[in-house]
């Protein structure tokens, strides 16, 4: 207030007592406060050492405060333990020299922590053979021993400053140091570049240097000291801490040119305690043939995990002392090392059928603590980080390498640019032969550049990390902002260096993986699965932990992913559970309990975590979905070429190096792995992208049909990630839609490059600089010069210049290099590596020169940024498949011009892509399952047949159905007045074995929304002429039959080729050089078309921007089939007709005449009945009431008789004569007539419901009228027949059918044979 330049000086004078008040008040604190700033500050300018004469020399190391507190005789005693007995030119008593005073030294010409000594001090003399600690096994053991006991029980109970309290650490690294020589005779002076590490410095030797990484005088030697100890000769200092101190400052990491980091490489300190890892690293540059041992060694175990340490001492303290023991050991090394050596026992037991974690779960003692883990609220990801590094730590074991080197590589790569590797990521070059790597490649600097940069590993590396996903590494599930350098979250060690792929919500993921590492796309599309998923993993630890148990036990799906996965490749084998994702959630005794209707999946009251859940689910159904596809022949591991899982596993179980030259070839590969069948492509079909192939396949393979892609219909709204991967339709990295190169070049006309030399439009980048000029404003693309001298590495990250590692000895290992190189290219090629590309673009724009120049370090960050977060985006995406039709897109007409749904599908799939539409697409009945849904929620009577699954059943039948030539094999009119086509016969076919069908569902939709039965009937039609007829209007034929004059109409076909990114002048192209004149159909196929009169075209054509169908709007649409059109669908000209009539005995005579099914029965039986007539020629006229001679209003309404009149159209292209119509309905049976009637009318029943009446008899009359309509070419039949007439009495029966006066059958034996013929069926 006082301050403020507006107050006024009025009020600025009556505050000022307050002012004067305040700062008398706050005197006190203020110079409290000015009191301890001063002893801070006298503490960083320098804690005093105290100057120790010992052994002819000076002890420089322990500080004063130290001698201080714990006495001369507490000090002496312990230096007589460590450094030898006491030998000087004063004196040889084994005490010290001088009185404290002269001890202190002089603390002015003292500077830093641990200050220089006087060198003039006398030469350090006597003989000294080391540390005397009773060969103690531990750093707990020889802290107990007598000498050293003293001083460490003082120093911690001691009243000192916290900063002099840190001066244990040093004590404790000195005693490391004397048990390491005196126990394990492994010294850190020996064998510093050496070939092979000394024989005595094992892991567990090497254990003793845990205290070391934090001692005080290793992480303040940037202040001089290090440099001090180094160049001091008179000075005591302790064996290897001038070693250790020199390391320090030199330090491990390596350089990064496009990071704001100035070096790469784990962090050295955490919290002020330097990481284990990062300690290891540093003393391997000093001995690199140990460097695995110091991993090992000093790394921090999986047991150091602090919420595991926490479950493992409360949650589940039982089972973890039964597996350690309870003979009182309490120290946690020694528990540590027993769990880990059991561990190791499991590691080397595994086989390729059983890993480290699943023989875990079969062992007696780590079963229980697992189970216990799991199935606590708590302790669940504990499990799961438990998991994951008891398989880094076997993988180590049973492989003698590291993979988790060969991601630090691929990570720095990424990260940087361009560079040198850290020591660790220089080791990731040959991860199975760590010693020689080390040794070769300890001190030189290996420059990389990441353009062409190949992945460092292949998919059986990384294997054991299918244990990992789903592991909380992001701290409390803190979300990550997208950065290529995220905080490092909880775990240490192998699990810290995880932490860098970790998702928006801090879970360790496969996708953040590929995101981060684009050069890795195809290796972890090759080893892992959506099973693999962490949204997956974290929902099916944390929501089906109860339910987890013995798959065989009733209500447990099993013990792992492992199990699932089994169950998932069982369905591929057999149809027992269904053969439907409904069925199978339905029937399966585990499956549905991870994704059924009342799966556990999903079971959480976190709305945000269980909507995560809910994508999960849906995933879960689209695998299962996929592997249905498979059983149906579409492979798609074998399209993509990846390896199987039995290879996988067995390369990730080969031990130690790879063999030498001369071994027998490892896995086969690609040329000797199943590939799918090819089918010719069309060249008039719509390919995605243009592309004449799929995945590494030259065409669509022959099992990956319509009928295989439908089962993906489940996939709608389920994560992108649940289609890549192992086992699925996509491969990891890849872009489709507008974003991919599928769909660039569309608008350049002419032909379209390969898909290889595309530029992606998305962003307007090039193609990796290699065949496009680069967008205004920035840097030309690199040219692919050598690289500078001085470089180890070429153009690829490896001194081949093509791989990230180069190829170990060996013709299996060089073959796994030249496979993955194989595949990376082939991806490439089939535009299937646009994360990748979009990477190398990127580089191609900061980095002027690839090997030279400044990086654009603010612009590499914030683009890498955002392509990682774009890629993980892309991965949990809801893909929206709906019913993939041509919908509505932005301002566009009502009828849409573009295939939304479906478009970024379709658009990659290549020469798949219209199997996969066709599919996807909800077709006849199942495009009416919310009507169905509808009728079933109002209790509609028509729809209680669908009740249940029947529904689904029905739903799915029915679409199976459409393409069976059965399906369409009997004409069957919609009315009494419309033609009969096949599709009528379809839609009221009956379901398979006794289960509802479309005859269900019809009546089910007639009832809810009769005007979609008329859709339904439209596209059983098309169906009719695609699978009948071998004309399909809305694919080749369509596309045949709608050329003109170099336009291609076909409602819209060409939409199609626009929705999967297909070139429409390819097809007008080919349409031109085929030259067909004819149309592709014939009359009889496009009779069919009678059921689409009316029907909205968009409806059934997608991509139609036309009205209701109509037949002048087919003759536009299809030019070439104008004829043929108007013979199937014009109105036929009647050249004569033959009347006649029939007579029913019925129950009931109002509703006999006024039903249309017996209309509809009566036709069909005469067409029957009479040779050479079809339906569609017979007209029903008229149904009357026959008046008895006693008329009575009230029976005539009831039972009685009904006549029936009707006529034979013989239509002018007709051959039939009047008189062979006339003579076969002179010959009509009338046990045969009324049998066909009362067969028909069941149909009808079935189909719209049971009739009110019955009919009891029929009686033919044998009287016929011809009315001549157009000159007739058969003279006989000009004039009309006699009136004869038929009767029979009221009551006829089908005993009494034979007419008066119809003339003598020209044989007698074929009434006979239909009457037996009826009474067999009759029976």
């Amino acid at each position: 207030f006082w301050l403020k330049p507006d107050q006024s000086p009025a009020l600025v004078l009556a505050n000022f007592p307050r002012l004067i008040s305040v700062l008398l008040a706050s005197t006190p604190r203020l110079m409290g406060r000015l009191v301890r700033l001063a002893a801070f500050l006298a503490a960083v300018d320098g804690m005093p050492n105290a100057r120790i004469p010992w052994r002819g020399g000076e002890v420089t190391d322990i500080a004063q405060c130290v001698l201080d507190a714990c006495g001369q005789a507490t000090i002496s005693e312990y230096l007589t333990t460590m450094r030898g007995a006491n030998v000087s030119d004063d004196s040889n008593d084994g005490h010290m020299s001088g009185n404290h005073s002269n001890m202190s030294g002089n603390y002015s010409n003292m500077s830093g922590n641990h200050s220089s000594v006087n060198r003039s001090h006398s030469n350090v003399s006597g003989p000294w053979d080391g540390p005397r600690l009773g060969r103690a096994s531990s750093l707990e053991e020889a802290m107990r021993r007598p000498g050293v006991a003293k001083l460490f029980t003082c120093m911690r109970n001691a009243s000192m400053d916290p900063e002099c309290r840190e001066q244990i650490r040093d004590r404790e690294c000195e005693v490391a140091l004397g048990v390491m020589a005196e126990s394990f005779n492994c010294t850190l002076e020996d064998h510093l570049d050496g070939a092979m590490c000394p024989a005595g410095c094992t892991p567990e030797a090497l254990r003793m240097l845990k205290p070391c990484r934090s001692a005080p005088f290793r992480l303040e030697a940037g202040n001089g000291t290090a440099l001090q100890m180094e160049n001091e000769t008179r000075s005591l200092i302790p064996r290897g801490f001038r070693l250790l101190a020199r390391l320090t400052r030199q330090g491990s990491r390596g350089k990064c040119d496009c990071d704001s980091d100035s070096a790469v490489g784990p962090d050295r300190r955490q919290h002020g305690i330097q990481d284990g890892r990062a300690f290891a690293e540093e003393l391997a540059m000093a001995w690199p043939a140990c460097f695995s041992n110091f991993t090992e060694a000093l790394e921090e175990s999986v047991f150091d995990v602090p919420e595991l340490r926490l479950c493992l001492l409360e949650s589940c303290s039982s089972e973890w002392r039964a597996l350690v023991g309870s003979d009182g050991a309490v120290d946690n090394e020694t528990l540590q090392a027993r769990a880990l050596r059991k561990i190791d026992e499991l590691s080397m037991a595994a086989t390729e059928r059983r890993d480290v974690v699943e023989m875990m779960r079969m062992d007696p003692l780590m079963a229980p603590l697992m189970q216990c883990l799991q199935a606590s609220e708590k302790c669940s990801d504990a499990a799961r980080k438990m998991k994951c590094g008891v398989a880094i730590r076997a993988d180590r074991r049973k492989k003698g390498g590291d993979f988790t080197l060969q991601l630090r590589r691929a990570k720095e790569i990424s990260q940087c640019g361009r560079g040198q590797f850290s020591f660790g990521a220089k080791q990731g070059r040959d991860p199975r032969n760590l010693t020689d790597a080390a040794a070769q490649l300890g001190k030189a600097p290996e420059n990389f550049t990441a353009m062409d940069s190949a992945c460092p590993f292949i998919a059986a590396d990384i294997l054991p990390l299918r244990h990992c996903f789903g592991a909380a590494l992001g701290g409390n599930h803190s979300r990550n902002n997208g950065s290529l350098s995220p905080p490092r979250g909880e775990g240490s060690g192998a699990l810290r260096e995880l932490a860098d792929f970790i998702n928006d919500f801090g879970v360790f993921d496969r996708d953040a993986i590929v995101a981060k590492l684009p050069m890795c796309s195809v290796a972890v599309d090759e080893a892992f699965g959506f099973l693999d998923d962490a949204d997956f993993k974290e929902c099916l630890d944390r929501n089906c932990k109860w339910s987890r148990g013995n798959r065989s036990s009733v209500g447990k799906w099993g013990m792992g992913g492992g199990d699932l996965s089994d169950d998932l490749d069982n369905l591929v084998l057999s149809n027992a559970t269904g053969s439907t994702v409904e069925a199978v959630l339905r029937n399966h005794p585990r499956l549905s309990l991870i994704a059924g209707e009342m799966g556990c999946l999903d079971n959480n009251t976190d709305s945000q975590f269980q909507q995560r859940c809910r994508r999960a689910k849906r995933g879960f159904a689209c695998s299962i979905a996929q592997r249905l596809a498979k059983r149906s022949g579409c492979d798609f591991d074998s399209a993509f070429d990846r390896p199987s899982e039995t290879s996988l596993r067995q390369e990730g179980q080969r031990e130690g190096p790879p063999p030498d030259e001369n071994a027998p070839e490892g896995r086969p590969g690609p040329a000797g792995r199943p590939t799918g069948q090819a089918k010719d492509s069309q060249n008039l079909k719509p390919l995605g992208g243009g592309r004449p192939g799929f995945a590494f396949a030259d065409a669509c393979p022959v099992g990956c049909n319509a009928a295989a892609f439908s089962h993906l219909k489940v996939c709608n709204m389920a994560p992108r990630s649940a289609l890549t991967g192992r086992g699925a339709l996509l491969r990891m990295g890849d872009q489709m839609g507008a974003e991919g190169k599928e769909c660039a070049a569309l608008e350049s006309g002419g032909e379209r490059p390969a898909i290889a030399d595309r530029t992606r439009t998305a962003e307007g980048d090039g193609d990796g600089g290699r065949s496009s000029p680069p967008p205004s404003g920035t840097q030309p693309p690199p040219t692919r010069s050598p690289p500078p001298s001085g470089s180890t590495v070429g153009s690829g990250g490896g001194p081949d210049g093509r791989s990230g590692r180069p190829p170990p000895d060996g013709a299996r290992a060089r073959q796994e290099a030249r496979e993955a190189e194989e595949k990376m290219d082939a991806a490439r090629a089939n535009g299937m590596d646009e994360v990748r590309d979009a990477f190398e673009d990127l580089l191609g724009r900061v980095l002027p020169d690839r090997d030279t120049g400044r990086c654009d370090v603010e612009e590499y960050q914030r683009q890498r940024k955002e392509q990682i977060a774009k890629g993980l985006g892309m991965a949990k995406r809801a893909l929206e498949l709906g019913s993939s039709r041509l919908q509505e897109s932005g301002e566009t007409e009502a009828c849409g011009n573009k295939l939304e749904a479906a478009h970024e599908l379709v658009s990659g799939l290549g020469s798949c892509a219209l199997e996969a539409l066709n599919g996807l697409v909800d077709r006849g009945f199942a495009k009416e399952r919310a009507a169905f849904e509808e009728g079933l929620q109002r209790g509609l009577p028509e729809c209680t047949d669908l009740t249940g699954a029947n529904l689904s059943v029905a739903l799915m039948e029915s679409e199976e159905s459409m393409t069976m030539d059965d399906t369409f094999s009997q004409r069957r009119p919609a009315s009494s007045t419309s033609a009969s086509t096949f599709a009528g016969g379809a839609v009221t076919k009956a379901g398979r074995g006794g289960r509802p069908g479309n005859r269900e569902l019809l009546r089910c939709l007639m009832a809810v929304a009769p005007r979609r039965a008329k859709v339904v009937r439209c596209e059983m039609a098309l169906e009719t002429m695609r699978t009948r007829f071998n004309c399909d209007l809305r694919a080749n034929e369509g596309l045949v039959a709608a050329y003109e004059d170099g336009e291609v109409r076909a409602f819209g076909a060409t939409k199609k080729f626009e929705a999967m990114c297909d070139s429409v002048d390819r097809v007008t192209q080919a349409l031109e050089a085929r030259q067909d004149r004819k149309c592709p159909c014939n009359s009889n196929s496009l009779k069919e078309l009678s059921e689409c009169i009316g029907v909205p075209a968009s409806e059934v054509f997608e991509g139609s921007c036309d009205g209701n169908i109509t037949l002048d709007l087919l003759e536009s649409q299809f030019p070439k089939c104008d004829s043929e059109l108007q013979k199937a669908l014009r109105a036929k000209r009647v050249r004569s007709k033959i009347k006649s009539k029939l007579e029913l005995s019925v129950s009931d005579t109002a509703t006999a005449m006024s039903n249309d099914k017996v209309k509809s029965s009566c036709r069909r039986a005469i067409a029957k009945n009479l040779q050479d007539v079809d339906e569609d020629m017979v007209n029903i006229l008229n149904i009357s009431a026959k008046r008895r001679r006693l008329s009575d209003h009230g029976r005539r309404l009831q039972a009685g008789v009904v006549v029936v009149d009707y006529e034979i159209l013989l239509f002018e292209e007709s051959n039939l004569t009047a008189s062979f119509v006339e003579s076969g309905i002179q010959r009509i049976q009338a046990d045969e007539l009324y049998g066909d009637i009362g067969f028909f009318l069941e149909e009808e029943a079935e189909v719209d419901g049971p009739l009110s009446f019955s009919i009891d008899g029929a009686v033919a009359s044998n009287e016929t009228t011809v009315e001549v309509m157009m000159d007739e070419t058969d003279n006989s039949s000009t004039t009309s027949a006699a009136n004869s007439t038929s009767t029979a009495p009221a009551g006829t029966t089908k005993s009494e059918s034979i007419a008066s006066g119809s003339p003598e059958p020209p044989c007698l034996w074929l009434p006979m044979l239909a009457m037996a013929i009826l009474a067999v069926r009759s029976f």
